[in-house]
């Protein structure tokens, strides 16, 4: 046996996991066994200080292990690392920066080979706890799949696949939670409404050789609520807006919360904006929205119609979808039929303004 034991003062992880598996399945070298500190691990871009690194390493495979206070897990890997026998990362913990910063997981998948299942106890993000997450993953010549990913939080469940080749990453996800405050919460956002169900689906790209950021990010969005409720003016809500909700900004003014039983919204991602042309808010009041939400300036572009009594869309109009035009339609034929216009006016909002600030206006 091969024996080593003592402090390095910088241990680059997935080059020394590649050294290592390199000299476990050397048949002129014994096993390899190393005891040994760092005072910084470095993966990628990420780095963690103080790391302890027990390392079992021979031709039947072997097992790392990490221990600090911000890292700890195991790494185990077979004599050959297949899809039918894949590699093994488990961590305790993870705290990210951001959700797609996967630093830790690509280098170690390159120095294992071509398949490894990650499975996290408790994926932080931002300090925020997500939850068990857990993915299988799979390198290739230049490319990147990310299959069975799943993240299990305490009142949400975030399923998708992911796959990074021919110069683009491709995201594929769905998540349902069974508390949207709750969810909003997690992630780090202000809890502007309460819903007993939600359900957030997508599909997003970006280009494969630069971070994933709202800058680069385009694709599709499509967003559904049921049975919840707005805050009223003046809660303790901590936390950034998830603005493309449209609806508390709306209402921000108000002294008290709107009832709804349906709130569904499709959004087209594109140079860090979310275009949507048929936010349809069917609760106390009926709200249409369409316009921009800018996701890097962090502002309103957009245009609603409030629908009440006889102004909501009876059921031959929605038929025909409820958005926006068909709103100013409808709104337009009561103007032709009773003869006022006093109606119209007062229903068209106009919201610009910051995230944190808004501003509603009549709509010119």
């Amino acid at each position: 046996m091969l024996w080593l034991e003592g402090r390095v003062g910088r241990l680059d992880l997935p080059a020394y996991l590649a050294l290592w598996l390199q000299v476990g399945r050397d048949a002129a070298l014994p096993a390899l066994r190393a005891r040994l500190t760092t005072s910084q691990l470095v993966a990628g871009e990420r780095s963690y200080p103080e790391v302890s690194v027990a390392v079992d390493a021979s031709r039947a495979g072997g097992e790392l292990q990490l221990q600090s206070a911000d890292l700890s897990g195991t790494v185990r890997w077979p004599a050959v690392v297949s899809g039918a026998h894949p590699a093994v990362v488990h961590l305790a913990r993870l705290n990210v920066p951001q959700l797609t910063d996967a630093a830790l997981g690509t280098g170690v998948l390159a120095a294992l080979g071509a398949v490894a299942k990650l499975s996290v106890d408790d994926l932080q993000w931002q300090g925020h706890s997500l939850g068990r997450f857990g993915a299988t993953l799979a390198a290739g010549a230049d490319a990147l799949e990310v299959s069975d990913l799943h993240l299990a939080g305490d009142s949400e469940d975030t399923g998708g696949t992911l796959q990074c080749r021919d110069g683009a990453c491709r995201l594929q996800f769905s998540l349902d939670s069974r508390d949207a405050a709750a969810t909003l919460s997690a992630f780090g956002l202000r809890p502007d409404l309460g819903a007993s169900h939600a359900r957030l689906e997508g599909e997003l790209q970006w280009p494969q050789h630069s971070a994933a950021s709202l800058a680069t990010l385009d694709g599709r969005l499509h967003m559904q609520l049921e049975q919840g409720v707005t805050r009223a003016a003046g809660a303790d809500l901590a936390g950034v807006p998830f603005a493309l909700l449209a609806v508390p900004a709306l209402t921000a003014g108000m002294s008290s919360g709107l009832k709804f039983s349906r709130l569904t919204a499709d959004f087209v991602l594109h140079d860090g904006q979310a275009m949507t042309s048929d936010l349809h808010f069917d609760g106390d009041a009926e709200i249409l929205v369409r316009g921009r939400t800018g996701l890097l300036a962090h502002d309103y572009d957009e245009q609603a119609w409030i629908l009440r009594g006889e102004e909501r869309l009876p059921a031959a109009v929605r038929r025909f979808g409820p958005t926006p035009k068909v709103a100013a339609v409808w709104l337009s034929l009561r103007e032709l039929f009773t003869g006022s216009d006093a109606d119209r006016s007062r229903a068209a909002l106009s919201l610009r303004g910051t995230w944190d600030d808004p501003i509603v206006t009549p709509a010119e």
